[in-house]
């Protein structure tokens, strides 16, 4: 994982927004590995092309990086550290701000999603 966030940071200092998402989606594919969960690894990947669409998008128009790469390494330090309450505070707040992101694009862009 700590390979991962390295990488984010160097796609993130190239701005380059593709490889950013691929090591993006290995970091979530290694979190939802770590929790064993085949119902929720499954219900992840059904949802796969709608959830790329709309990170594309997210970072193509939001300046969302540094906030990944911060979120990243705090969740990592919490694996780590086994510090799951702290842990889940974080995975709470990064889902926050997936609702933010996605009020803010619906907004600036309505023909894209679907009522």
């Amino acid at each position: 994982m700590k390979r991962i966030i390295s990488d984010q940071i160097e796609a993130a200092q190239h701005r380059d927004i593709e490889e950013f998402l691929q090591l993006d989606e290995a970091f979530h594919q290694t979190i939802l590995q770590l929790t064993e969960n085949e119902t929720l690894l499954q219900a992840v990947g059904y949802m796969r092309g709608h959830l790329d669409r709309f990170r594309f998008l997210a970072m193509k128009e939001l300046d969302l990086t540094e906030k990944l790469i911060n979120d990243h390494e705090n969740l990592f330090t919490c694996l780590t550290e086994k510090n799951a309450k702290k842990g889940v505070q974080l995975l709470r707040s990064h889902m926050g701000n997936l609702h933010k992101e996605f009020r803010m694009l619906r907004k600036q862009f309505p023909a894209y999603f679907a009522e």
